[in-house]
């Protein structure tokens, strides 16, 4: 059987429920999945589900941020995201050359 799980407003908190429920003996496996535009593989959506949630990134970018600036936060926060998304779309356009250069 095969199910599909879609989110609002939150993707990242669908990626941590769907971790959690992932059955180490393989009964229950991640496919694959889509995120901000982008396909994942299995190892992808478990990347995702490690970033912060919705409501941590809202706190850290509170004004009340006493420490350090909420900017710099919000780019230390960002980086796995974005690291992410870099090697995923380099990882598409090795596929597309090597799909184009047959």
């Amino acid at each position: 059987m095969t199910s599909v799980v879609l989110s609002g407003e939150d993707p990242i908190a669908c990626a941590k429920v769907v971790k959690d429920v992932i059955d180490p003996k393989g009964a229950i496996t991640v496919k694959g999945g889509y995120f901000e535009g982008t396909v994942l593989d299995p190892d992808g959506v478990k990347a995702v589900a490690s970033l912060p949630s919705r409501e941590e990134l809202l706190v850290a970018a509170s004004p009340h941020d006493s420490c350090c600036g909420s900017r710099q936060v919000m780019g230390v926060i960002r980086a796995p995201a974005r690291d992410l998304l870099y090697l995923l779309k380099n990882y598409e356009d090795k596929l597309a050359k090597e799909q184009g250069g047959e």
